[in-house]
């Protein structure tokens, strides 16, 4: 396996990790069943004085389950990944136009790829938008979000990888041996 790619597996796996972690961290053991249906539990989960059935970690697993974050973590680990990978490349492009002497390349290609990372998060934005001007009936589900984010990011992939490897930056040996 190449070093990129072993580091986006890590950072992927760091992403995911990280995500989980927090919610872990940030998770609250909610005090009454009213307070409790934010994180999906019923009046099942608790007993006859109020208080949740489950020790903190399986409240915590309980609602990190039943609310499907693992999609949001997936989602989240997705994008980090992307940002690695199109760092890598913003590497890759900006070497060789730098070498090559190509100025402005190393901004246009900055901005391409800022663009490109935007989409994910203007992917759930929007869906998020017509959820709230009513267009979209009810809550949308986590896994169409996590759809629409895998879709996006697969197609950055695609279009950074292809991008890459068709309009290489070459540089003659006169002209490298001068700089």
């Amino acid at each position: 396996m190449k070093k990129a790619n072993l580091f986006l597996v890590i950072l992927f796996i760091m992403g995911f990790l990280g995500f989980v972690a927090m919610d872990r961290i940030t998770f609250k053991v909610p005090e009454n069943p009213t307070v409790g249906a934010v994180c999906e539990f019923t009046s099942n989960d608790f007993n006859e004085s109020g208080h949740l059935k489950y020790s903190v970690n399986e409240a915590w697993w309980t609602s990190f389950t039943r609310k499907q974050e693992y999609l949001s973590s997936f989602s989240f680990a997705l994008a980090i990944t992307f940002a690695g990978f199109a760092l890598i490349k913003i590497r890759q492009i900006g070497a060789k136009a730098a070498t090559g002497g190509v100025v402005g390349g190393g901004l246009l290609v900055g901005l391409t790829l800022s663009f490109s990372c935007l989409a994910p998060v203007l992917a759930t934005v929007g869906i998020g938008f017509f959820a709230n001007l009513g267009l979209a009936m009810g809550e949308i589900p986590k896994w169409v979000v996590t759809l629409s984010n895998f879709i996006l990011i697969m197609y950055g992939f695609m279009y950074l990888s292809r991008k890459t490897k068709c309009c290489p930056v070459t540089i003659c040996q006169s002209q490298a041996k001068s700089n």
